[in-house]
């Protein structure tokens, strides 16, 4: 296919673009709205700008929600929020629903593969209903494993696949090939996209077929790779004597990007990236590789009151375990500086004294905070800081919520 368009997609995780360096760059940008139901808390902090330096500089662009919708009273709250968000705009390219789970919200509440397809059907029906172009975003996994279903054919796809070419064998129009991207105006790393339709109104805008798979020779690889030994060290540098940053354990998987220049993967993590080497990694697609599968093999030493971690671990996991809470937990095992962080075959403490006057410290969260950014002023995690607290959906917290920290 013939690629028309290029462009990025944004979020809040850009910060504050600078759309005048940004526009001789692009012909399009997709602009999130928010995430969930039809809430002002969970407007993006940057929608209102992006949109308007959009419109200022006449640059072509579309909107995305990230869907949280367990069932159609909360897929329509949804259309709703989009609604509301457009109102008084005129994108050219299409709103999209952006169905993933890379929280795991969903699967932790056993919403099926039928459900994703109705909450995808009655957003797109809607939005379409309301005289705005629609679509769905999702995975090269999530099309093909869960939302494979004719009832999706006649709405736009947006497909992100993060590799040299785009796999999917259905009928798509835009991809989205990498989120390792450099746009001037823009403070990091940002999301790529390649358009096959002209939106703008100068061509048909109707899905085109891919009979051949769209490659692109300058992606660099991509792929999940996972981690074939015991404990793997993940370098701030692609050198050996670069910092360690923190360990992968046997069965750890991550998305590496990039090429094997210096015998290195490297990957998104919380650090920004981080290097791993390519002999310690299995890459989806080799022979070698075989999803992890996460077994109750645990082991508990009931005469010194300690378990043993295994695959798919967490701290906040092992609590419920054994009826405790985190708290408790995290005071009777000093040693762990990062709750966070913990290794396949690492003892846990599960019983025993412990002193009540321990580290916790509380903030209280002010408008404009999220969750990495509390994490990043006590030096820990936003994923210790969630399981703390028992917070579910990270990207939602709110004004006045008091927050235990350790």
């Amino acid at each position: 296919m013939e690629i028309l368009k290029r462009g990025i997609d944004v979020s809040n995780c850009q910060g504050l673009v600078n759309w005048d360096l940004a526009a001789p760059n692009i012909d399009f940008a997709i602009i999130k709205m928010g995430i969930g139901s039809d809430d002002v808390s969970q407007d993006d902090s940057q929608f209102a700008r992006n949109v308007s330096e959009c419109e200022r500089l006449g640059i072509a662009y579309g909107l995305y929600l990230y869907s949280y919708a367990t069932n159609l009273d909360e897929a329509e709250s949804e259309v709703q929020h989009a609604l509301r968000q457009i109102s008084g705009h005129n994108p050219t390219y299409p709103i999209f629903i952006d169905m993933e789970d890379a929280d795991s919200y969903k699967a932790k509440r056993n919403v099926s593969a039928e459900t994703c397809i109705q909450i995808c059907e009655l957003f797109c029906r809607r939005i379409s209903e309301s005289g705005y172009k629609t679509g769905i975003y999702a995975n090269l996994n999530w099309f093909e494993n869960y939302l494979n279903d004719s009832r999706l054919d006649g709405y736009d796809k947006w497909v992100a696949q993060y590799y040299s070419e785009c796999q999917y064998t259905g009928n798509y129009t835009m991809w989205q090939y990498s989120s390792d991207g450099a746009v001037d105006g823009i403070s990091g790393r940002v999301d790529m996209d390649y358009c096959y339709v002209d939106y703008s109104g100068n061509a048909s805008t109707e899905p085109q077929e891919t009979s051949q798979k769209q490659s692109v020779s300058t992606s660099p690889y991509v792929a999940t790779g996972k981690c074939a030994v015991g404990l793997c060290d993940c370098y701030e540098t692609n050198d050996d004597n670069s910092n360690v940053l923190f360990q992968l354990a046997e069965g750890n998987c991550v998305n590496i990007f990039g090429n094997t220049e210096n015998a290195y993967y490297h990957f998104e993590c919380l650090h920004g990236r981080a290097y791993v080497k390519c002999e310690n990694i299995h890459v989806d697609g080799d022979d070698s590789f075989v999803a992890p599968q996460y077994n109750d093999n645990s082991q508990t030493d009931q005469s010194s009151n300690t378990y043993t971690v295994v695959a798919g671990d967490s701290m906040y996991g092992i609590a419920n375990k054994f009826n405790m809470s985190f708290e408790d937990l995290i005071a009777l095992n000093p040693q762990i500086e990062n709750p966070s962080l913990i290794n396949i075959g690492q003892v846990i403490n599960i019983s025993g004294n412990f002193s009540s006057n321990s580290n916790t410290v509380t903030y209280t969260v002010q408008s404009g905070d999220t969750l990495s950014s509390i994490a990043s002023q006590y030096n820990t995690t936003y994923q210790a800081i969630a399981d703390a607290n028992g917070i579910d959906n990270p990207n939602v917290i709110s004004v006045g919520q008091v927050l235990k920290i350790y």
